[in-house]
C-alpha cells in the first residue's frame, strides 16, 4: 500500500562546538534515515551559526540546519524519536507545511 506524502520542514539544532564535517556527518544520517523510509530530502539549508536567548543543554549557541522534505505522515514520529535520541541535536522541530502557505 502507498501512503501519500506530505511536505514537512525539520529544523535541526545541533552545538556550535561540532565541526562543519561533523554536522554534515550528522546531516547526512538524517537523509539516509528519511531515504530508507521511502522518503525524499527536497533542500538543505545551513543557516550556521546563531546566539540562543537563553541556554540550552548549557550551550549559548547553536548551528541551525533546515531540511525540506516529502515524508509519509505515519513516519514522523519515528523521525521526530531518531531527532530525539540524538545526543548531537540539541533541539529539533518538525512543521508539516501548509499549501496556502506555498502558494501565497
Amino acid at each position: 500500500m502507498v501512503s501519500m506524502m506530505n511536505e514537512y520542514e525539520v529544523g535541526v539544532i545541533f552545538p556550535s562546538s561540532m565541526t562543519p564535517e561533523g554536522v554534515d556527518d550528522e546531516v547526512e544520517k538524517i537523509k539516509k534515515f528519511i531515504e530508507s523510509r521511502e522518503g525524499q530530502v527536497t533542500g538543505v539549508e545551513d543557516w550556521g551559526v546563531k546566539k540562543f536567548a537563553y541556554k540550552v543543554k548549557k550551550q549559548t549557541e547553536g548551528r541551525y540546519v533546515f531540511l525540506t522534505l516529502l515524508f509519509s505522515p505515519d513516519k514522523v514520529k519515528e523521525l521526530n524519536e531518531m531527532l530525539r535520541v540524538n545526543s548531537n541535536v540539541l533541539r529539533h522541530i518538525i512543521v508539516k507545511q501548509c499549501k496556502k502557505a506555498k502558494e501565497g
